[in-house]
């Protein structure tokens, strides 16, 4: 983050890159693609619920920020995929996929969820996870329209990565 690798203090990251990722990706899917629509549903979901929760308007217009960005990864899943549209139909009002619901996701991350620095330190977990799944989804891909499909979705993640690491700089400066 700020100051690169000279600025490093020794931190490392602790856990599996896949903690939390069952509250996004959990129910039954027929393919990748609605896997992903269902995680950014979700994502879209815990953006706009800590939204919700903050008083603070600087906070707010970033967590709604964020969730209009999930809205924008929706659309290009339902548009590149019509099969989405089936599973937008069926898709519940919990947090995501599989009805978690929001008590349940905020007991589980409670303790992470504690000030805006740790809200967008959870952001940037299931970005990257969003992140890793399009890469994985890009490397696997035969078609190479596909593959760029995912490339794009991929970097997109990537950017609101940066954007979450800048805004994370700014609240620790």
């Amino acid at each position: 983050m700020s100051g690169g690798i000279i600025g490093w203090e020794g931190g490392k990251a602790t856990g599996l890159e896949t903690v939390g990722l069952e509250y996004f990706i959990e129910g039954n899917f027929t393919s990748a693609v609605s896997m992903a629509y269902a995680m950014e549903k979700g994502l879209k979901k815990f953006y706009l619920l800590l939204a919700e929760k903050t008083d603070s308007p600087e906070n707010k217009e970033l967590l709604n920020y964020m969730a209009k960005l999930e809205d924008g990864h929706m659309a290009k899943l339902s548009g590149q995929y019509s099969e989405v549209a089936l599973e937008k139909e069926k898709s519940s009002d919990a947090i995501a996929e599989g009805g978690v619901t929001v008590d349940d996701f905020l007991k589980t991350f409670e303790g992470h969820l504690t000030n805006i620095s740790s809200v967008i330190q959870v952001g940037m977990m299931f970005e990257s996870q969003a992140y890793d799944l399009y890469s994985r989804l890009a490397h696997k891909a035969d078609d190479s329209a596909l593959k760029s499909f995912y490339l794009n979705m991929a970097q997109e993640e990537k950017n609101h990565l940066e954007r979450l690491g800048k805004e994370l700089s700014k609240r620790l400066a």
